[in-house]
């Protein structure tokens, strides 16, 4: 939706011999970058890293209209954080990553025409996660 895109390209893959046992998975658009869709949203100049960190913080979305919008990333990064996972996010010249409690980003010198997202999932975490309040799909998507 936000990419402005017809595809989007996705793979995973299950790592049962690591140490800790992960499951990779990667999303890939070329498409509308985040620094676009906020910089727009914004009127603002944010860089590609300033406009992931805000499309990270929870309630704040692109998406206009009637329906509400902004539990996506926000959702994820927060279970990645309980799960002891990793994400990072290319979207422009933005790089952010979160890994072990510590956000990094930094400005890529050759910005990429779409948006990558890769999520680690830490499998050998055994609790168990719900949401505070039930989340309609409606207000995700």
């Amino acid at each position: 939706t936000h990419g402005h895109c017809k595809h989007i390209h996705t793979c995973g893959q299950y790592y049962p011999g690591k140490k800790v046992k992960g499951l990779d998975m990667t999303i890939v658009d070329v498409g509308k970058t985040i620094k676009a869709n906020v910089n727009e949203y914004l009127d603002a100049e944010l860089s590609g890293s300033e406009a992931i960190e805000w499309a990270l913080k929870g309630g704040n979305t692109t998406k206009t209209g009637s329906d509400p919008g902004g539990l996506g990333l926000d959702i994820i990064l927060a279970f990645i954080k309980l799960n002891n996972g990793k994400i990072q996010i290319i979207s422009s010249d933005g790089y952010l990553e979160y890994r072990k409690g510590i956000v990094g980003t930094r400005l890529l010198s050759k910005p990429f025409p779409g948006t990558i997202v890769n999520i680690e999932f830490n499998l050998d975490d055994k609790d168990y996660y719900q949401l505070t309040e039930e989340v309609s799909l409606d207000e995700i998507f």
